[in-house]
């Protein structure tokens, strides 16, 4: 008994760690399924992200998938996020337009063609 009270308190922990109120969502997929991720902003206004990340649209850095959620960074004045195709935008609080992840159409902004793993 004891154990199995144990087990399921593990259990509730670990699910409460990853429980969040979520204000937006935002997902993306393509035709082959290859650009698959998640982005969301917390009650709190901050960023978390999740999915594939094969062009770095998840914004955390890396080029890494991740099937937990993951925070991006500290700022909790995220006020829209949006996908597609591997290319992730987000919009903060002072109205300033972010974006990051796959760039071979351009779609960043900064004049180039390279992929962005962190919001730029």
């Amino acid at each position: 008994m004891k154990k199995t009270l144990f087990v399921i308190s593990i259990l509730l922990f670990n699910i409460s760690t990853y429980a969040q109120c979520w204000k937006k969502v935002a997902t993306a997929k393509d035709a082959e399924l290859s650009n698959m991720s998640t982005l969301a902003i917390a009650t709190d206004g901050s960023l978390w992200t999740w999915g594939l990340n094969q062009y770095g649209q998840l914004g955390d850095g890396t080029t890494t998938a991740k099937t937990l959620p993951v925070q991006i960074g500290s700022d909790k004045s995220w006020e829209s996020v949006y996908s597609i195709a591997g290319t992730s935008f987000g919009i903060k609080a002072d109205g300033i337009l972010w974006s990051w992840g796959n760039n071979a159409q351009r779609l960043l902004g900064d004049g180039t063609t390279t992929n962005k793993s962190n919001e730029q």
